[in-house]
């Protein structure tokens, strides 16, 4: 008895099973499932026969659209979000991820409008405030972008990723105290995050106070020792100190990691010369100008 209870039972998970999938939540489901292993091709499959089940649903053309994004099929990535946003326009989620693809496409004026269209929808969505910035940096109008990153800041103060953008659109504006400070609740917030330390290093040098800039690239290259943007700066704050021997150093391992990097071999020139090594000194100009630096 206790088997044939049994059997049924199986049956009927089978058979529930069976009919979840036939179901457009079934297919959607199993689509999430996908796209979480990474199955790609396959989650769309199930997006879509979501779809024709029910083309109504909002959903399953927005988790298509993540699944392509993922794929780096950003055209058809934006058209499914906007499929979603057709079937539902107060998607505040989809208006977000169309204007991460639009970003990623250089489209900033377009992706910024579906920003503010999410912030209009969520005014709380720290996500879209925070995107809304990066792209007004990518467009060079750094005082909008970080009013942008203060507001991702004021909803959500735990986001190292705003602090971090904060601290560079700072930077770049010559803002160098502030930058410091952004940099270092970046770093509180995430004590692994290199390129904090590394873009701290950056607004101290150009303070003059490249004994702090060195401590910073240390702990860049601790954390990320293949970093060489940090060894450079490192090497570009000793040579400033005189220090010419730790510079070349570091300018070695900087070259090390990118043979390429002609800015290395440029500032490496002018340490070897004022050692006296004329010859090296030549020979890593020449290779600045190889390749392509111009001074």
């Amino acid at each position: 008895m206790r088997l044939i209870y049994a059997a049924f039972a199986l049956l009927l998970i089978l058979m529930t099973s069976a009919q979840c999938q036939s179901t457009a939540e079934g297919w959607y489901n199993k689509g999430c499932d996908l796209s979480i292993q990474g199955k790609y091709d396959d989650a769309i499959k199930a997006y879509d026969e979501a779809i024709r089940l029910n083309p109504k649903l909002a959903k399953p053309w927005y988790n298509k659209g993540l699944t392509l994004d993922n794929q780096g099929k950003i055209d058809e990535a934006i058209k499914a979000y906007d499929e979603a946003i057709r079937l539902d326009p107060n998607y505040a989620d989809a208006w977000n991820n169309k204007g991460n693809a639009l970003k990623v496409q250089g489209r900033y004026d377009d992706a910024i409008k579906a920003f503010d269209e999410t912030i209009r929808l969520d005014p709380n969505h720290a996500e879209a405030w925070y995107n809304k910035g990066l792209s007004l940096s990518f467009q060079g109008k750094y005082d909008e972008a970080v009013k942008a990153y203060d507001e991702a800041i004021r909803l959500n103060a735990t986001d190292s990723n705003a602090w971090y953008a904060k601290g560079h659109n700072l930077n770049s504006q010559g803002k160098y105290d502030e930058a410091i400070k952004a940099y270092d609740e970046a770093i509180r917030l995430d004590p692994n995050r290199a390129d904090a330390w590394n873009n701290k290093g950056v607004a101290l040098k150009n303070q003059g106070k490249y004994d702090d800039a060195i401590k910073a690239y240390d702990e860049a290259t601790r954390l990320a020792p293949t970093d060489v943007g940090a060894w450079y700066n490192k090497g570009v704050a000793l040579f400033k100190q005189g220090k010419h021997d730790e510079a070349i150093q570091a300018l070695d391992e900087a070259i090390r990691l990118d043979p390429n990097n002609a800015g290395a071999w440029y500032v490496k020139g002018f340490a070897l010369k004022a050692l006296g090594r004329t010859t090296d000194s030549d020979a890593a100009f020449s290779k600045a100008k190889e390749l392509g630096y111009s001074g």
